[in-house]
């Protein structure tokens, strides 16, 4: 079959401001994930294969060249307990190595470091020492293995065997075998959380990964088609108790749904919303629904576990990676095309996903490195707000390329007359959708289940049988108590083939699960019950079945629009072109007051794309018209006749728009704390905004709230990790700073829009966090705001240490800033720049300037 390769386009806008106040930053930056966790995961490119050496090579290039960016989670996936010897893959039984507890611990053969009991606790030293984070895989409940042992279960209480009611628990009394994991069935099963002796167990597994220094737990087959509330609601009380903080996150998310996330979105920090994500282009496609309707839900940033939450559309699969399900370690190069590679990080970006690289990072070529740590992609995932997808937009195909017509349904573009496919799927029982389950009796020992969506429908219901249990032995019998009100769903009246609700295999994002079939067993996979209401549950994941419907043609996608605001005001529009032609896409400046009805539209517009760095700019009765068309370069053009402009592009594009929006705030007309003392060199052409003036007092605010001086520090520290390290290239003696004993770098240039921009590295962590603070402050402003600011203004921050070169640091990167600024502003005007002495500041015994 052939392959096509689908043009995707997305144009961001970005809209400056002033009156717009975005969220302060010191709201909730003490608690978990404030913002989409970002890091590695060794999944994608190792499989379950990775070593300890693999995977500190990959952790310190992570330190090296993404942390920087924010990176800062290396996680180990998956199996790590698991001994790679012959006859060892994904779902073998008898290979894994545990404790005398039942507890999974590191294969000493590919972790030498754990031996003697120290399990992952060397590595998490390591990687910390790295200024790294260090996570684990983990799966449900209680290992196959262990259940076959019968070990003890640790009571961390006593630090001995858990007993009750006068008797030693062990793994048998908890495990249930009934609810193995579905696509790993030997692998691990559900434990019992309704006995002390489960909740124990589950206890001294959370408790050990803190002894070991884990700062993130991806706990898997526990949601979506395999969803365990009880253990997802006690292993979030046990992260709560624990002295470590730890960021919770479940996978996979098949079959997740906005209702079904309502249940657990409080108990964890990220969930996965989609099956796995491969490097196929149907996999990056079937993202697009569920992204909107999460966003639309607004679980984008809800209340989470000690903090915030985050719909997590799975790793991004980039590089040189290896396969699913594979023994072998990285092999080949990802298979998405660069417009399919952009196409997903700005989708990503603009649903605020956690950005986990897949990767291996001893191979990370340099367009894989710059999509990943792209700065207006990282600003858009962290800090935007307001994210939806958006459904005024117009389209139509390029007639040399198709005459397809194309229709507005249900809030975006779709394709007419594709073919229409049903399936079982599973749902939230509350939904509507799930209450079509009838029951007639067909004779004595059989009934019949159908579903029927409605009476006035020609659909043929879909209908399965119901029959009387014969037990064949005491173990049978156990299991229908244990099942009690709940029976297997036949195929046929003649055969004991059953509806399986899950999967047997991990699905990708692109497969839509349909209900399969297989042999009759007491197994929660196989067991139902039908409730007066209408509905049909699932005894392993507590959902519901209920009918749905696939397009044939999913890869057709159609055309997707997304708004996003930024913290200083900005308006991002990503627009996206998945129809896998040439195509006019457009939507004008004005429509923009329907998706943001608070904003004024002004009369002219400037852009920037981000992807290719072409600038354009439009008036408010013009339309932003890109097209795309496949296996062309990228150009840009003027189409008069449309007064649109037009992009013809093989490639994703993010533009910037600026000075789209009328500046008649509050926060305009509000008073200005920074006076200025180069009133002579000030633009006639730039008008202050009072941008700078509202950043000022945001810093201000945030370092106010933490009245110790080590809180204030850690929070320099803590923006350390986030300034964008600077190219080796303008680490040159022109850009150092000077006054420093540390090293400090700072790049300098005015916009296509006038303003400012500054970049700015050190060899100095606590510099590099003050650093990030003056570009928050000034980065984007106009030169005469960049020329008020005194270091005084910064006083009221009392963040400092009584190291003096440190404080004169962020004083003399201040001066350099403004002293840089009136050379590019003299240069502009063809005349020579005052240059004014840099100041060393006089501190107190705080580091403070006084």
């Amino acid at each position: 079959m052939k392959r096509m390769n689908f043009g995707a386009l997305s144009l961001l806008f970005i809209f400056r401001l002033s009156g717009v106040i975005s969220q302060s930053l010191s709201e909730g930056m003490a608690e978990h994930a404030t913002t989409p966790p970002r890091g590695w995961n060794s999944y994608d490119s190792f499989c379950w294969t990775i070593s300890e050496e693999e995977f500190l090579q990959n952790a310190e290039l992570v330190s090296l060249r993404l942390r920087a960016h924010g990176y800062k989670y290396v996680v180990v996936d998956y199996l790590w307990y698991r001994r790679k010897v012959k006859g060892a893959y994904v779902d073998s039984l008898g290979f894994d190595v545990i404790d005398e507890w039942g507890r999974m611990i590191p294969d000493p053969g590919r972790w030498p470091s754990s031996k003697g009991g120290k399990g992952f606790a060397e590595v998490a030293n390591k990687v910390h020492s790295m200024g790294l984070k260090f996570g684990i895989h983990v799966m449900r409940g209680i290992s196959t293995q262990a259940f076959n042992a019968n070990t003890p279960i640790l009571d961390t209480a006593k630090l001995g065997a858990y007993e009750e009611s006068g008797r030693r628990w062990t793994a048998r009394d908890i495990g249930m075998k009934e609810r193995a994991c579905a696509w790993m069935p030997h692998g691990f099963m559900a434990v019992n959380t309704k006995l002390g002796a489960g909740r124990a167990f589950l206890q001294s597994l959370y408790e050990q990964y803190a002894d070991w220094g884990v700062d993130f737990v991806k706990n898997d087959c526990v949601f979506g088609d395999d969803l365990d509330i009880d253990e997802i609601s006690f292993v979030s009380e046990v992260l709560r108790t624990l002295d470590r903080p730890i960021l919770y996150s479940l996978s996979p998310g098949t079959s997740v749904t906005p209702a079904m996330a309502d249940k657990v979105s409080g108990l964890v920090n990220m969930y996965r919303i989609t099956g796995d994500d491969w490097d196929s282009w149907g996999d990056v496609a079937a993202h697009f629904d569920v992204a909107r309707d999460f966003a639309a839900a607004n679980k984008i940033g809800d209340r989470g576990l000690l903090g915030k939450s985050w719909p997590d559309l799975d790793m991004l699969p980039l590089g040189w990676l290896t396969d699913p399900g594979s023994n072998l370690g990285p092999h080949r190069q990802c298979n998405l095309n660069l417009i399919e590679q952009r196409t997903q990080m700005t989708l990503w970006a603009m649903a605020k996903s956690p950005l986990m690289f897949g990767g291996d990072m001893r191979k990370l070529d340099e367009t894989t490195y710059n999509l990943i740590t792209n700065p207006t992609i990282l600003e858009i995932n962290a800090f935007s707000s307001n994210n939806m997808e958006f459904p005024l937009i117009t389209s139509t195909h390029d007639s040399e390329i198709t005459n397809q017509v194309l229709i507005l349904q249900s809030g975006h573009q779709r394709n007419v007359g594709l073919s229409r496919t049903h399936f079982l799927a599973l749902t939230t029982c509350t939904e509507l959708n799930a209450k079509h389950w009838s029951i007639e009796p067909v004779d004595e020992d059989l009934d019949q289940v159908c579903w029927k969506e409605n009476s006035g429908s020609n659909q043929m219901p879909f209908c399965l049988y119901r029959r009387k249990p014969r037990f064949a032995s005491d173990e049978d019998i156990v299991l229908k108590t244990r099942h009690e009100g709940q029976t297997h769903l036949l195929a046929s009246t003649m055969a004991s083939i059953c509806l399986d609700a899950s999967p047997k295999q991990k699905l990708t994002s692109k497969e839509f699960k349909r209900g399969s079939l297989s042999p009759c067993r007491w197994d929660a996979n196989q067991m139902w019950e039908l409730n007066d209401n209408g509905t049909l549950m699932n005894s392993y994941s507590s959902q519901c079945a209920a009918m749905k419907t696939v397009e044939d043609n999913v890869a057709s996608g159609g055309i997707r629009f997304w708004v996003a605001t930024g913290r200083e005001g900005e308006v991002y529009i990503a627009l996206f072109n998945l129809s896998g032609g040439k195509m006019v896409i457009s939507t004008k400046i004005s429509d923009l007051s329907k998706a943001f009805p608070d904003k004024n539209i002004s009369t002219s517009c400037k852009c920037r794309e981000v992807w290719s760095g072409d600038s354009c700019g439009m008036n408010k009765s013009q339309s932003i018209a890109p097209v795309s068309r496949l296996h062309r370069e990228n150009e840009i053009q003027r189409n008069a006749d449309q007064e649109s402009f037009s992009f013809s592009m093989s490639s994703i594009a993010i533009t910037t728009v600026s000075n789209c929006l009328d500046i008649n705030s509050s926060a305009a007309s509000s008073p200005n704390l920074l006076k200025s003392h180069d009133q002579d060199l000030k633009p006639s052409s730039v008008s202050t905004s009072g941008l700078v003036s509202l950043r000022l007092k945001r810093l201000v605010s945030e370092f106010q709230s933490l009245p110790e001086p080590i809180d204030r520090v850690k929070r320099l520290l803590d923006y350390a990790t986030v300034l964008p390290q600077l190219r080796e290239s303008t680490r040159t003696p022109e850009n150092r700073v000077a006054g420093c004993s540390a090293q400090v770098w700072l790049e300098v240039v005015i916009d296509e829009f006038e303003r400012m921009q500054f970049r700015a590295d050190s060899d100095s962590e606590i510099t590099k966090g003050f650093c990030y603070c003056l570009i928050y402050l000034l980065d984007g402003a106009s030169p005469a705001e960049v020329l008020q600011v005194k270091a005084e203004d910064l006083a009221d921050m009392n963040v400092g240490l009584p190291v003096r070169s440190r404080v004169n640091s962020w004083n003399n990167v201040l001066v350099s800033m403004k002293e840089r600024t009136k050379a590019l502003i003299a240069e502009t005007e063809e005349r020579p720049a005052v240059k004014q002495p840099s100041p060393s500041v006089v501190t107190n015994a705080n580091g403070n300037a006084i």
